[in-house]
């Protein structure tokens, strides 16, 4: 058995020589034939193949725009890189990927979208750095955590590249509007989004989780959160077993300027630690089997099953380290989540569960996960509208005008003596605007007051009244604009403008990833059953 082992591993050696020997021919070859290459007439060259031309000119439609760069191995069959590129049929994936970074950059140039560009250039640059970092990592954590990088900048990547056609295409079809005599309109505010608090509870078996036995895998987890083009990653947890009721994150992820119409969308990866199949895990009654299998086989027997075992284990070992690939997390579930789902206080949503069929033992999910998803709208932090107005005010029965202070802001209309006052004292009134208030133009007589609105709202189950005054006509029109816009944000980001929600500010990441986690209660503790 030995001599044949050896026999195989010579053919391997030698087949490994002559490609060697091959490969270094073909560039030989390639370097001081160059001049040849060009000289190749249109009939030595494949029909198929398209020439190499000029650039092309500007789209001058849509789908012109959002197509898919030239693939590398037709580019380079014309070139003098011929030889090079037939060769490297397992590398193509490599050069399609630089045409295609190519082909972003000057697309974000065209663009002027000089933000993206840096941020692709950045995460290629860190991906290059995590790949480097991977084939040199030693130890488990690092690993791990070099492979979730390398992971969240490939989406980034990708999600900065959908932008930049997404952007292309829009840029299109305001030209086109605008050719067309299409006038803008009011459109809603923008807002922040947060997602903190998440926790996902694990679906173990009876035996596994109660009676500690069955199943003794090892998970590593961790989360992207996605809005738009902006890609989030929560911390690595690892050490995941039959122990652990749920996976809790204690990341805070905040999204700024994001629109009303967004979509959240949080992926669960996970990593099935293999590496842990100690015998101190074994049932007992494989380990006597095991043992009583060693007791009945010969010494010599028995020397040379362990020397052959012990060579495969350190072959496989330097495979390992050889591969720069490093583990692969599984996509196991995703959820998307919306404006309805916004709310200040935490909440239980479902997921959906995926399934790959090249990894025997997934995370075992309930299928459900709690997060508080809050939302603050730019109405509700910044005043959409200020100034000084005349407020009329009844005294003793008779009509009164003083000039005040007034601000726009959070659903609410607030009224201060002095403008040093804002952030120091209490207003001296406040109006709550809702969806049921109504402001329009006054129509009482005034000459004195020739700018006048009025504020209509319901209160006690009595419409209650209230008369301002503008001090000229584009003041008034400032006002009256800033009740339209409040009107619209209040009407998109619906219970997102009834309170304002308080969003935390993200913790610094921890140092050390081995650190020991507090035990949280059991989110089985917290969940009804109807």
């Amino acid at each position: 058995m030995a001599a044949r082992i050896e026999r195989q591993f010579q053919s391997l050696r030698r087949s490994l020589r002559r490609k060697k020997r091959q490969l270094a021919e073909d560039d030989d070859e390639a370097s001081t034939s160059t001049s040849k290459r060009r000289k190749v007439s249109e009939s030595e060259v494949d029909p198929e193949l398209p020439e190499i031309q000029d650039p092309p000119p500007p789209p001058s439609s849509p789908s012109a725009l959002i197509t898919t760069p030239p693939s590398a191995m037709r580019l380079f069959a014309g070139s003098k890189f011929a030889g090079m590129a037939a060769r490297a049929a397992d590398g193509a994936s490599d050069a399609i990927e630089d045409l295609d970074l190519f082909y972003f950059r000057q697309l974000a140039i065209s663009l002027k979208d000089y933000d993206i560009q840096q941020k692709i250039d950045l995460e290629i640059k860190m991906r290059e750095g995590t790949t480097k970092l991977l084939a040199a990592c030693k130890r488990e954590a690092q690993t791990l955590e070099a492979a979730k990088n390398l992971l969240t900048s490939d989406a980034r990547v990708l999600a900065y590249m959908a932008e930049l056609q997404k952007r292309k295409a829009e840029e299109y079809s305001c030209k086109r509007s605008t050719e067309n005599g299409g006038k803008g309109s009011s459109t809603p505010c923008k807002g922040k989004v947060s997602v903190s608090d998440i926790r996902i509870p694990l679906l173990w078996g009876v035996n596994d989780h109660i009676k500690n036995r069955g199943d003794h895998h090892r998970y590593a987890v961790f989360c992207l959160i996605r809005i738009g083009h902006e890609i989030f990653d929560t911390q690595l947890v690892t050490n995941i077993d039959r122990t652990e009721t749920d996976v809790n994150f204690d990341d805070t992820i905040v999204f700024e300027n994001v629109p009303s119409d967004f979509t959240c969308t949080l992926e669960v990866y996970s990593y099935n630690l293999h590496n842990d199949m100690t015998i101190a895990s074994t049932p007992q009654k494989i380990r006597r089997k095991i043992e009583s299998f060693s007791n009945s086989v010969g010494r010599s027997m028995g020397r040379k099953l362990q020397a052959t075992l012990s060579n495969a284990g350190v072959n496989d070992e330097n495979q390992s380290n050889k591969s720069p690939k490093g583990p692969k997390f599984s996509l196991v579930a995703r959820t998307r989540l919306r404006l309805e789902d916004v709310n200040a206080q935490i909440k239980t949503h479902d997921m959906e569960l995926e399934k790959d069929d090249s990894t025997p033992h997934q995370l075992p999910l309930f299928g459900n996960f709690c997060c508080r998803l809050a939302a603050q709208p730019h109405c509700m932090n910044h005043e959409v509208a200020s100034g000084f107005l005349d407020v009329q005010e009844v005294v003793c029965g008779l009509p009164n005008w003083r000039r005040l202070w007034c601000t726009l802001r959070e659903s609410k209309l607030s009224i201060w003596r002095n403008p040093e006052d804002v952030g120091f004292r209490l207003p001296v009134n406040c109006i709550c605007v809702t969806k049921d208030t109504t402001v329009r133009l006054s129509e009482m007589d005034n000459a004195k007051r020739p700018h006048m609105f009025v504020i209509l709202g319901q209160s006690s189950n009595d419409e209650e009244q209230h008369l301002f005054s503008a001090d000229n006509e584009s003041e008034l029109e400032e006002w009256m604009g800033g009740f339209h816009q409040l009107f619209i944000d209040m009407g998109t980001w619906k219970q997102a403008c009834e309170s304002r929600m308080h969003i935390r500010s993200p913790l610094p990441r921890r140092a050390t990833i081995d650190a020991p986690r507090p035990r949280k209660g059991s989110l089985y503790d917290e969940m009804t059953i109807s």
